[in-house]
């Protein structure tokens, strides 16, 4: 081989120009069925044990599997071959089958073949049974299962992602899938039939190659897409993360200046086993198969020629390290991510596997066909949508409301209550080491979610009357309403903490404000009366499972009280300035999820003293205590005009700013709602006896138990403040 280092120096472009030139004489040679692009694929046999090369002499048919791209490996086309021949049984039939070793340009430049028999496996045509399938229980997103109902069948695919022009929410898949424009897409949210949208009719098949790849021969090629867009029906019932694939970075984008041999995994070869590569590494989660670990093998594998015209794949992904993909039907869809800088940016759309006849038995190959995804996205006329959640309007996010939950359970001080908490930790909330590795719900998500956040990831989908529960502008004055007085200042007499009361103030403030809705009014104190009234009532039935699920979802609100945009009319900003709507997630989500380790070493320093807890009794009591904690939050604490002047700042690095200034006192902040949780659980587990509990009832309990219950929309009901039914809720 190294007789030939000019090999070295051809490009991407050079072998697409040679096989372009040379493909319909080597497509016609016995048994080669496929073209790819790549790199020399050298047999493990031929590394000695300290991974330097060494010829073998090995004849024996190269696959995938026993070879392998090095770093001595040259630029070359692949040739794919269904059967593997020796030169002297191919010359014994017929000499002019045998595939060169070389192909010779008509300006000098030389192009190496590599030969590479294809592993292909028999594949039934059996349908995949939609009971085995993985379909989400409250969110949707990448990787789940839709179908489609067509001619009486029932066809099975993976969302991709989800994409935007601007106006409208997509998700991704193949068109193969989502079909004319109007189609119906469902999938089973929650084991219900639930209409995913319909059709866009915005959709890719095939393009020429030279209109993707200006200034690139291949005037007779056409580039498989296979992209369709589905119109989302409703947007609040998803999320963008891939399901099993950590937070992804943005779209690799690839064009003909960029895209180069460099994405083909390399590996070495250590005392006999190939080492991981360290590039070309892809990740994807398919609806049929799961997980997916993947290698980039080579580009623009062509695996079709008809009526004059040649069709490519974009990408050839092979299982990694010499391992078979786990590829099976019904990942249709699937959206590959790479492996970059320790970040997975999604680069390819999976749309099949190369199948062939052989005799009676469909053939398949155990590896992806894929189309580049920003070829996809510029030919749409859509971005990728990545970081949007439901749940950020109206919550801390998950780092927050999960801190504040753990910490609460970890500073009461009653023992069997502590005890019961404990046990149930994991299923209220997260350890900070589960926090800050990373291993924050994602891996649940469509699964059991502990119910710090079952309020924002399940029930803003499923209780409809739930939303203005999380929060009370508790701030805002108008001279029209109330003699002008806000109602934290009007609360400050106990006999206003009332629903009809409440209910009288904003129908003033509505009638001041045609823009204010009734559907609208924040009912955040009300929500934990109810929660302490039940949870009372259910020690005292001995129903300690109800007891841990409704104080535990009734930590989501306690903690929205301690988060100061929660407690004022500012929560977006200042109204009218929509430069400032981003703030209230960039504030407690974005700063807080980038300053982790920071909040919790100041939050656990802050409380490593047991508390002295004053209970209280009686569920006005529990409101009372909420609302003085957010009145010396936003008080005395940090203020939300605050916060927006240091959003407004000018920063080239906006959230280090808000930490740096913010930082100390939102680490007040959450202290104060974990020390006005704790109180909650003490207080109610006091007043419902709860020490007259016997030691076996303070055992962990099954979170498919707690999950039963928290989906029951009877227990701990949701409403909305002018619904007559809240007032008689609370008891």
């Amino acid at each position: 081989m190294n007789n030939h280092s000019n090999f070295s120096q051809l490009s991407l472009s050079d072998l697409v120009e040679a096989r372009d030139l040379f493909h319909v004489h080597l497509i016609n040679k016995k048994n080669v069925i496929a073209t790819a692009l790549g790199r020399y694929l050298i047999r493990h046999s031929d590394f000695d044990e300290h991974g330097m090369f060494r010829s073998s002499g090995d004849k024996s048919p190269r696959t995938l599997q026993n070879s392998m791209v090095a770093d001595i490996s040259w630029p070359c086309i692949l040739v794919f071959v269904s059967h593997w021949e020796s030169e002297a049984d191919l010359i014994g039939s017929d000499s002019s089958d045998i595939v060169p070793k070389t192909i010779y340009m008509p300006d000098g430049r030389t192009i190496p073949v590599c030969v590479v028999l294809s592993g292909e496996s028999e594949q039934p045509d059996e349908q995949l049974e939609l009971d085995k399938l993985r379909f989400p229980d409250n969110l949707m997103g990448g990787g789940f299962p839709v179908y489609v109902k067509s001619q009486g069948e029932t066809h099975i695919a993976s969302i991709g992602c989800v994409v935007s022009d601007g106006h409208t929410y997509y998700a991704l898949t193949n068109k193969h899938v989502s079909g004319d424009e109007g189609e119906l897409i469902y999938t089973l949210l929650g084991k219900a039939e639930t209409l995913v949208g319909k059709s866009s009719g915005r959709s890719l098949s095939k393009i020429k190659f030279t209109e993707l790849y200006p200034g690139w021969k291949g005037e007779h090629l056409l580039v498989c897409c296979d992209a369709g867009l589905i119109r989302i029906e409703d947007v609040k019932q998803w999320k963008t993360d891939i399901l099993g694939v950590p937070a992804m970075g943005g779209i690799f984008d690839l064009n003909t200046y960029n895209l180069s041999l460099a994405l083909i995994a390399e590996h070495r070869m250590l005392n006999g086993a190939m080492t991981e590569s360290l590039n070309g590494k892809v990740t994807g989660y398919g609806a049929a198969s799961g997980l997916m670990k993947g290698e980039i093998a080579a580009l623009f594998y062509r695996y079709k020629s008809a009526g004059g015209l040649e069709y490519v794949s974009d990408f050839l992904i092979a299982g990694r390290n010499g391992q078979p993909l786990n590829n099976h039907h019904g990942n249709s869809g699937t959206v590959f991510l790479l492996e970059v800088n320790n970040e997975l940016r999604p680069i390819a759309l999976h749309w099949g596997q190369h199948e062939f006849f052989s005799g009676t038995a469909k053939m398949a190959y155990n590896y992806s066909l894929s189309t580049s995804l920003s070829n996809i996205c510029r030919e749409l006329d859509v971005e990728l949508v990545r970081g949007w959640k439901t749940d950020t309007d109206f919550s801390w996010g998950k780092t927050g409301h999960y801190k504040i939950a753990a910490l609460a359970c970890d500073i009461v001080t009653t023992p069997k209550l502590k005890t019961l908490l404990q046990n149930n930790k994991k299923n209220i909330s997260y350890e900070d080491a589960d926090m800050l590795n990373g291993s924050l719900g994602d891996a649940k998500w469509g699964e059991f979610v502990p119910m710090a956040d079952v309020p924002d990831i399940i029930w803003r989908m499923t209780r409809k009357a739930d939303e203005a529960n999380h929060f009370a502008d508790m701030d805002e004055k108008n001279p029209a309403v109330m003699q002008g007085k806000s109602l934290m200042e009007l609360c400050q007499n106990p006999a206003n903490i009332d629903a009809a009361f409440w209910n009288r103030y904003y129908a003033e403030a509505e009638a001041a404000d045609p823009s204010k809705s009734p559907e609208k009014r924040g009912a955040l104190p009300f929500r934990v009366w109810q929660a302490y009234y039940l949870m009372v009532e259910a020690l005292k039935a001995g129903k300690v499972e109800e007891f841990i699920m409704i104080g535990g979802t009734a930590s989501h609100y306690l903690g929205d009280a301690c988060q100061p945009l929660h407690v004022s009319y500012l929560h977006h900003g200042h109204p009218g300035k929509p430069n400032e709507e981003k703030v209230h997630s960039v504030y407690e989500t974005n700063m807080l999820d980038s300053h982790q380790k920071d909040l919790f070493n100041g939050v656990n320093a802050k409380l490593q003293a047991p508390q002295p807890y004053q209970r209280y009794k009686g569920g006005k009591a529990a409101a009372q205590a909420v609302i003085s904690l957010m009145d010396n939050v936003i008080t005395h604490i940090l203020s939300p005009e605050t916060v927006i002047a240091v959003y407004n700042e000018p920063s080239h690095n906006r959230l280090a700013n808000m930490w740096t200034k913010l930082g100390d006192r939102t680490i007040d902040c959450v202290a104060a709602g974990a020390i006005n949780l704790a109180l909650f659980w003490e207080s109610a587990w006091a007043e419902g006896k709860g020490d007259d509990l016997p030691a076996a009832k303070l055992a962990e309990i099954k979170p498919e138990t707690l999950a039963a219950l928290y989906n029951d929309k009877t227990k701990y009901e949701s409403f909305k403040l002018k619904d007559p039914a809240y007032a008689a809720a609370l008891k």
